[in-house]
C-alpha cells in the first residue's frame, strides 16, 4: 500500500460522509414540507375545535344539540346582510357552533341591496335579518341568540297543526271580523302559521272539542248561560289548555270559572304613566318595555301596549285553586294603579276607593301537573297529553284585537304565548359566564412580549449557531 492510497481512503470517506449528510438534510426538509402540506390540507378540510371555557360557552347546550338530532332534511338559514358586513362576524359566531354541529344547517349570507326582490320575498325589515327555512315552513328572526334560534328550529320541527278553539255566540271578539275590537288579523296570521282556528258555540255543543289544544275566551257582549259556564270548569277541569282575555266590567257569565280558578281582579282599569315615554295619548295603557327575565318573553326588544287592562289582585298567588302554580306574570309601571272613576281630565289615585298602587299584574301564566287520572285517558282532553296543564289570563282582549295587534311586540306576545300553551317547551337562556375576561397588566403585558418577541427568537437563533458550530468543529 502507497503514502498516496493511504490518503485518498479518508479523502473519499469524508465525501461520502458530507453527500450521506446532504442527503439526509434534503430527506429531512422534503419530509418537513410534507408534513406541513398534509397538515394544512388536512385543517382545510376537516374542523377541528376544543373548548377550554369552563362554561363551554363555545359548544352549544343539550337542548340545542337534540333540537338539531331531529332534524330530518336540511334547514336553511338566511342571513340578510352583505357578506363582507363587519356584522357577519357577530352573527357568524352564534351560527358556526350549530353548523359544526349538524351538516344539515346551511347558512346563506345574502346582501339585501343587490337580492331586493329576495329581501321582499322574505319580508326583511331589518339589516341581519335571519329566515330559517325548513321544509317549506319559515320563520324569521330579528334577534340572535342560542335560545331564540333553538326554540325557533324545534317550531319548524313539528309538524302537527295546534287547533285553537275561540268561543263565540255570545258577541265576543270574533276571529273573522274586521272591526277594531275583533281578532281578525290575529286570525288570519295564525292560519299563515300553521295554526287551525274552530270557533267554538256552547249553545250547539254541549262541551268543548277533546281535540283542542287552546281554547280562548274574550269577553262577550252577552252574558253566559250557567250550562256554558259548567262547560268550561269542565274544559279546564279535565286538561285543557285556556288563553283567557279579560276585560274591564263585570263578569258576564264567567264568574263561575274564575272562582273555580281562585281568580281575584281589582276595580276599575290600570292607569299608566308609563305610557307617556312612548307618545301614547290614552293615560289608561298600560306598557311593558322592561322585559322581566322568563322563557315566555326572552328576546322581545319592542314594547307591549295593553289598552284598557284589569288587574289581579296582587297576592293572587297565595289564593289560587290547589295544585296550580304561577309561572311568570307581567305588571304595570312603578307609576300606575287602578282607576275606578272615568278616564278623562286630570286623574289621581284616591286611595279610599280601593285604587292600590303599582307595579299591579295584569297577566299571569299558570300550570299545574295534569292529575294521573287524566293522563289515563277517560274524559281527558288531548292537551292532557301534555305533562303539565297551562292557562294564561290577561286583563285586556284589546292588545290583540284589530287596532292594537301591530303595536310594539303584541303580536309576537300572543304568538309566543299560544305556543306556550300549546306545548311548546321554551329554552331558558344560559346563566350568565362566570369565565372572567382575560386582563393583563402593563408589566406582564410586557413581559410577555419581551419573552414572545425577543427572547424566544434569540433562543432560536443561538441554538441555531450552535448547531452550526458543533458541525462544523465537532
Amino acid at each position: 500500500m502507497t503514502i498516496t492510497d493511504r490518503q485518498d481512503k479518508p479523502a473519499a470517506s469524508s465525501r461520502a460522509g458530507q453527500l450521506s449528510r446532504r442527503l439526509a438534510d434534503a430527506v429531512y426538509v422534503i419530509l418537513l414540507w410534507a408534513l406541513v402540506l398534509l397538515a394544512g390540507w388536512h385543517l382545510a378540510r376537516h374542523e377541528i375545535y376544543w373548548d377550554w371555557s369552563s362554561t363551554g360557552r363555545n359548544v352549544l347546550s343539550t337542548e340545542s344539540l337534540e333540537v338539531l338530532s331531529a332534524l330530518q332534511s336540511p334547514l336553511t338559514l338566511r342571513v340578510f346582510v352583505a357578506p363582507d358586513h363587519p356584522l357577519v362576524r357577530e352573527i357568524e359566531q352564534v351560527l358556526m357552533r350549530y353548523r359544526r354541529a349538524s351538516d344539515k344547517v346551511k347558512v346563506d349570507y345574502i346582501d339585501p341591496i343587490r337580492a331586493p326582490e329576495l329581501a321582499r320575498e322574505f319580508d326583511v325589515r331589518l339589516l341581519g335579518q335571519l329566515v330559517l327555512d325548513y321544509q317549506g315552513r319559515r320563520e324569521s328572526l330579528a334577534r340572535l341568540d342560542e335560545p331564540t334560534l333553538t326554540n325557533a328550529i324545534a317550531r319548524l320541527s313539528q309538524t302537527r297543526a295546534p287547533w285553537i278553539a275561540l268561543l263565540e255566540g255570545h258577541g265576543e271578539r270574533s276571529p273573522s271580523g274586521g272591526t277594531g275590537r275583533d281578532i281578525g288579523r290575529l286570525g288570519q296570521w295564525l292560519e299563515q302559521r300553521g295554526f287551525r282556528l274552530q270557533p267554538v258555540d256552547l249553545a250547539r255543543l254541549s262541551r268543548i272539542p277533546t281535540n283542542t289544544d287552546v281554547l280562548v275566551l274574550s269577553t262577550p257582549s252577552i252574558a253566559l248561560f250557567p250550562g256554558e259556564a259548567e262547560a268550561l270548569i269542565d274544559y279546564v277541569s279535565a286538561g285543557g289548555n285556556l288563553l283567557w282575555l279579560l276585560d274591564p266590567g263585570d263578569w258576564l257569565g264567567f264568574a263561575p270559572l274564575a272562582e273555580a280558578l281562585g281568580i281575584e281582579r281589582l276595580p276599575g282599569q290600570i292607569v299608566d304613566a308609563a305610557g307617556s315615554a312612548f307618545d301614547v295619548a290614552a293615560p289608561n295603557v298600560a306598557v311593558v318595555a322592561d322585559w322581566p327575565a322568563h322563557a315566555l318573553w326572552q328576546g322581545l326588544g319592542a314594547p307591549a301596549f295593553f289598552p284598557g287592562a284589569v288587574a289581579f289582585a296582587p297576592d293572587l298567588a297565595s289564593r289560587l285553586a290547589p295544585d296550580w302554580q304561577l309561572v311568570a306574570e307581567l305588571a304595570s309601571g312603578e307609576q300606575s294603579w287602578n282607576e275606578t272613576g272615568p278616564i278623562r281630565g286630570k286623574i289621581a289615585r284616591d286611595a279610599d276607593l280601593g285604587e292600590q298602587p303599582g307595579p299591579l299584574p295584569f297577566l299571569l301564566a299558570l300550570k299545574r301537573a295534569v292529575p294521573s287520572a287524566l293522563r289515563a285517558g277517560g274524559g281527558a282532553m288531548a292537551a292532557s297529553a301534555l305533562a303539565e296543564q297551562r292557562l294564561v289570563l290577561v286583563g285586556d282582549g284589546d292588545f290583540l284585537s284589530n287596532a292594537a295587534l301591530e303595536r310594539g311586540a303584541n303580536r309576537e306576545l300572543g304568538l309566543r304565548l299560544l305556543r306556550w300553551l300549546g306545548g311548546e317547551e321554551l329554552m331558558e337562556a344560559k346563566a350568565d359566564h362566570n369565565d372572567q375576561p382575560l386582563a393583563l397588566t402593563t408589566g406582564q403585558a410586557f413581559a410577555i412580549s419581551l419573552f414572545a418577541l425577543v427572547i424566544l427568537p434569540l433562543g432560536f437563533l443561538l441554538l441555531a449557531l450552535a448547531s452550526v458550530w458543533r458541525r462544523r468543529h465537532g
